[in-house]
């Protein structure tokens, strides 16, 4: 039975597979109930105290280091999250103490030889809870960003949030004074969050029960301009900082994607391919199935749109350097789950610049910017007008497609290049609105032009006019605006006529583009002009 730290920063921890064994578990591996996996190794035994080194890692690289492909040396000096944690247990106190450190900080007697690997079974893999969506490191909270708000009066007073390696906080504004706010964070699982917006749980009971035993204290003080934090125990919480027991919330919407992104990203670089899941909520008779002309649809003309998106790298491209630059960014389904119906994809090819950006990973950057605009009718203004028309047309068949399944629609993007894939949903009834503001918007703003002509046709009932250009010999036709229309009411066919018309082009997306002339001004040209 492995001797687990108690009362640390690491959280509950159970075993999930023990590696190496002599007088007790030299090299394991377990999980914290927040979904942390570690690697463990037993470092030191001296007089008063032993000491351990937990490694937070991915369940990809240690699955790479079970089947021998990574030298367990190697993974305690290349920690993926850029630390560990030293854990020791002192025999005198008969408690564990843990604190990160660097890889610099590791002494070399610590560690197992160079080059010694493992050599698991596959059948023997642990495991793991996948449920849980939250993989990462805490030192601190970290660079924190709100997801949800579920109480506000002046100010946030609940909400939650994540920081940038996925974890999810519950935060609650407990302390406003005049030199200092306060508030409670703690860490979640996207399982316990969604019982309590659902108004499973009580938000009480949740502060005064945190799955890691650990809650954060972080106080902004006004005079230093500066947050601090500091981690307390459940039992040091203050009755008055909390709210009324039995207070539930009641949120309709489903989980909001939060967490679990780290997963995508793990199989994109299991895969060394560029990944999308799209999630689709398509109503049927029969939950766990999807319609096959509605899927396929969407799925076709999502992928018309990424072949428009590609660009040859040849500025006067060949129709062999546009079938190429297309087959770049082809997708292939390699999985499928019910429910919500679900669709895992991966590009075909992976071709990464210097930088690590590939052409089907350009493309996807491209479809979640456009999804996350939305209907924001400015952005989406200044987005679509730099498209091809071709391009526009294909978003907005794809758009309609997504309408067509009636239900919600999700996508998360996973890449192997660091700080690329993300993550997006849209509700059916934002899908109609930008169908609306695509279907509106003209790629061009109307020009003025000055001819000097003979009228050829010209009705003062409807309000028509016809004019031929005298130089080019070009013909003009269309409507008579408003403000001319009093200079038009002596118009002849005999004379030579000085006219400015508005040239419109109206790139209606879906449509053919077509021109509108309209004349907005016009008088007789004399002989010494």
């Amino acid at each position: 039975m492995i001797n687990f730290p108690r009362d640390t920063i690491l959280g509950e921890l159970y075993e999930l597979e023990v590696f190496v064994e002599f007088n007790g578990a030299r090299l394991f591996s377990c999980q914290n109930k927040i979904g942390q996996i570690f690697l463990v190794l037993w470092s030191a035994e001296e007089e008063d105290f032993d000491l351990w080194l937990y490694l937070i890692i991915s369940e990809y690289k240690l699955k790479q280091i079970r089947y021998g492909n990574e030298d367990v040396q190697q993974a305690f000096l290349n920690p993926e999250y850029g630390f560990l944690y030293k854990v020791i247990f002192s025999f005198q106190e008969n408690q564990f103490s843990a604190e990160p450190i660097s890889s610099e900080q590791i002494s070399q007697e610590w560690l197992p030889l160079p080059r010694t690997y493992l050599d698991c079974d596959e059948e023997s893999y642990p495991n793991i809870n996948r449920n849980i969506s939250i993989k990462g490191p805490f030192i601190d909270i970290g660079e924190l960003e709100i997801k949800e708000v579920y109480i506000k009066f002046n100010g946030n007073h609940l909400f939650a949030c994540e920081n940038q390696v996925k974890q999810i906080f519950l935060a609650l504004w407990i302390e406003d004074k005049s030199d200092f706010d306060s508030w409670l964070y703690f860490l979640i699982s996207a399982k316990k969050l969604d019982d309590i917006r659902h108004g499973k749980i009580d938000v009480r009971s949740a502060f005064l029960k945190p799955e890691t035993g650990i809650l954060y204290k972080v106080r902004f003080t006004y005079r230093e301009n500066r947050y601090s934090v500091e981690s307390i125990a459940p039992e040091q919480i203050k009755q008055e900082w909390l709210p009324e027991a039995d207070t539930h919330l009641n949120c309709r919407s489903e989980i909001f994607s939060i967490g679990e992104h780290r997963e995508y990203i793990d199989n994109a670089l299991k895969m060394i391919r560029e990944t999308a899941t799209l999630k689709f909520s398509i109503p049927s008779d029969h939950p766990n199935e999807a319609s096959i002309s509605k899927l396929g649809k969407t799925l076709v003309s999502m992928q018309d749109f990424l072949d428009c998106l590609a660009k040859p790298s040849k500025k006067k491209p060949s129709p062999q350097d546009i079938s190429k630059a297309k087959k770049g960014v082809e997708f292939n389904i390699f999985n499928t789950a019910a429910g919500s119906f679900q669709v895992e994809l991966a590009s075909v090819n992976f071709d990464p610049d210097f930088h690590g950006n590939s052409s089907p990973g350009n493309v996807m950057e491209h479809v979640i910017n456009l999804m996350r605009i939305g209907s924001s009718s400015s952005k989406l203004e200044a987005y679509i007008s730099k498209l091809p028309k071709t391009t526009a047309k294909r978003y907005l068949k794809f758009l309609e497609a997504l309408v067509d399944t009636g239900g919600e629609f999700s996508i998360n993007w996973g890449s192997p290049t660091p700080n690329r894939g993300g993550q997006q949903k849209l509700s059916i009834k934002e899908t109609h609105e930008i169908i609306r503001r695509v279907k509106s918007i003209d790629k061009k703003k109307p020009e003025e032009i000055e001819i000097i002509g003979v009228l050829y046709k010209h009705d003062n009932k409807l309000w028509k006019f016809g004019i031929e250009d005298s130089v080019s010999g070009i013909k003009y036709k269309g409507d008579i605006v408003e403000q001319a229309r009093n200079n038009a009411k002596q118009l002849t066919t005999d004379l030579v006529y000085k006219a400015k018309l508005r040239k419109i082009r109206e790139v209606n997306v879906g449509k053919e583009e077509r021109i509108i002339y309209q004349l907005v001004d016009i008088e007789p040209c004399f002989e010494d002009e």
